[in-house]
């Protein structure tokens, strides 16, 4: 699943960058799940504003 989500992420198959791989997904994965919680704030935020 791990490389899944890897090649998902833009993995690249680059040999000198390959011990990179999981830190550069690691970083990616943090940043996705940063966006995800900005939007989910942004829906209760603007949900707010409707009442």
């Amino acid at each position: 699943m791990w490389e899944l989500w890897k090649m998902a992420l833009g993995s690249f198959s680059d040999e000198k960058i390959k011990d990179h791989n999981n830190k550069i997904a690691l970083i990616r994965t943090v940043i996705v799940l940063i966006n995800v919680m900005c939007i989910f704030y942004n829906r209760k935020y603007y949900k707010k504003l409707e009442v």
